[in-house]
């Protein structure tokens, strides 16, 4: 049975041929573009520029041509925010760093499949509470 990306290449190619190099493909991520890269090869089994592929945050970051931060900076930025709301805390950046980065992975995920950030942080925070009075 055919994959997904396998039949877009039959399709694309029963479409455009070898002709190919001039489109502009947005699949959800960068992984599924090396895989499509793949199949385009073993259809044309010959040498082709392959069309332009984009994950979809690239795409994104292309049209509103803003730059995503990297994670070095995140961490830095998120590493001061929480300084600034907690001037008790004398936690190192070397310590913060070992749940800064699992929090931002954290973030990313909630903005990514658009979730309810306050009833999610709501629910934290009773599960939290229910913890705490037992």
């Amino acid at each position: 049975m055919q994959s997904f990306l396998e039949k877009t290449v039959d399709h694309l190619h029963a479409k455009y041929g070898d002709n190919i190099s001039n489109l502009c493909i947005v699949l959800p991520n960068r992984r599924a573009g090396l895989f499509l890269k793949t199949y385009f090869a073993k259809k044309l089994n010959k040498t082709f520029f392959t069309p332009t592929i984009f994950a979809t945050e690239d795409f994104v970051a292309l049209l509103s041509e803003l730059q995503n931060a990297d994670t070095t900076t995140l961490l830095f930025e998120l590493y001061e925010t929480v300084k600034e709301c907690n001037k008790n805390n004398t936690e190192t950046f070397d310590e913060f760093s070992k749940w800064g980065q699992i929090l931002l992975n954290d973030f990313n995920e909630i903005d990514r499949y658009l979730v309810d950030h306050k009833q999610l942080f709501g629910n934290l925070k009773d599960i939290k509470e229910l913890n705490h009075g037992h």
